[in-house]
């Protein structure tokens, strides 16, 4: 990785790895991990298999990036893959500060998180993966200040704590699409939802779900297929409704069924 070979294809077999392989796109320059769905990443150490960490730390306007995020960072990826997890806190794969992270054909499973998604990222996508039987989240926003991702053609099913969660941060333009999510929340836990936007201590705005099956654990209390935590407890006054940009969410077009309460909204 440190080479800046660039492309990393990984032949049939399988890798164990006991720490996390940091990715610091500035250093390494454009990378790629490439598989053809022969090759499995065994995370066997805490923390995510591989991190990405770039530097772009505003927004996706053509006048805030620097040089060197298109000269050696843009779109790092991730494609034909499987991880899974040999640790109880072992995750796939985790990002910070990058632009357009895409990963495609990557199955994660038996972790912790899937996909996770910290301090800044900008244009992320997410398609045709299988994220299964994880103890934590399948797409975790996690205080994260991300606007524009898409998660798309994807299979997110029995991750114990919720299929795709965004909680505080800044959270803006999600794209949830021709997805089957399903059955992610244990009924022995906290109260889940396949889809969980919390604006406590943030804001989640801007949000379409459509054509996707969301169901799944009706023995689970509390559970929900779509839970959206809004921040009406935070307005006091009507200056504080300038600070609050939370909501505009569409849902249209899915199948949901076989949870204790299909769309909650708090």
């Amino acid at each position: 990785m440190d080479s800046g070979a660039g492309t990393l294809h990984f032949p049939r077999g399988s890798y164990r790895l006991t720490r996390s392989v940091i990715v610091d796109l500035d250093k390494t320059g454009f990378t790629a991990l490439v598989g053809d769905g022969t090759a499995r990443i065994v995370m066997a150490g805490e923390g995510p298999a591989f991190k990405f960490i770039g530097t772009h730390d505003k927004t996706a306007e053509p006048k805030d990036f620097k040089a060197n995020v298109w000269d050696r960072q843009r779109m790092p990826m991730v494609d034909g893959l499987e991880f899974v997890g040999a640790h109880p806190e072992a995750d796939g794969i985790a990002a910070s500060g990058t632009m357009q992270l895409t990963i495609t054909r990557t199955t994660v499973r038996d972790a912790r998180h899937a996909v996770h998604l910290t301090v800044r990222n900008r244009n992320v996508i997410v398609s045709d993966c299988h994220f299964y039987h994880n103890t934590g989240i399948g797409v975790f926003y996690d205080n994260v200040d991300l606007h524009q991702s898409n998660i798309t053609g994807c299979h997110i099913s029995y991750c114990a704590g919720g299929g795709v969660v965004s909680r505080a941060g800044s959270v803006f333009n999600i794209q949830i699409g021709s997805c089957d999510i399903e059955s992610n929340m244990t009924p022995d836990g906290q109260p889940g939802a396949n889809v969980l936007l919390d604006c406590t201590g943030g804001s989640v705005a801007e949000v379409e779900i459509t054509g996707c099956t969301i169901q799944h654990n009706s023995k689970s209390p509390g559970s929900a297929n779509i839970r959206y935590i809004g921040r009406s407890k935070e307005i006091h006054k009507p200056a504080d409704i300038e600070k609050c940009k939370s909501g505009q969410i569409s849902i249209t077009g899915n199948v949901l069924s076989d949870v204790r309460v299909n769309i909650h909204l708090q």
